[in-house]
């Protein structure tokens, strides 16, 4: 399942997000959330879609290599990831991150994204 979600993520165009941000519904239960650090949970759609979020006026698309998932009997899932965002200026930032997720019918229904996104953010201040 983790692999198939981020297979439909990699590449894309985040600032059109709004385009294709419904393909994800069915990995998505209907009242899901998303937390990114230590922010308060937002609808799923928001936090790919949100008007005027930063993220995609720096990055272009992101590619995710799964580096470790444990999974529990309840639905609870941890997983360890390299990010590679590909920056709008040129040249690329990896990352490495982690998701903890709840998953009900084997759909997100709570995502919790730790990343540090100031190598990104560093990265592109220094091409402007």
């Amino acid at each position: 399942m983790l692999r198939n979600y981020y297979d439909q993520l990699d590449g894309r165009p985040l600032e059109r997000a709004h385009e294709w941000v419904d393909e994800l519904a069915r990995f998505f239960t209907d009242d899901a959330t998303i937390r990114a650090g230590s922010g308060p949970p937002q609808p799923w759609r928001a936090m790919f879609a949100a008007e005027g979020a930063k993220l995609p006026e720096l990055v272009a698309s992101t590619t995710h290599e799964i580096v470790n998932v444990v999974a529990g009997e309840d639905g609870r899932v941890a997983c360890e990831l390299d990010v590679t965002y590909a920056l709008r200026r040129g040249g690329t930032v990896t990352l490495h991150g982690s998701i903890f997720a709840v998953l009900r019918d084997g759909r997100f229904a709570e995502q919790h994204l730790y990343v540090d996104f100031g190598p990104v953010f560093r990265a592109a201040r220094k091409g402007a």
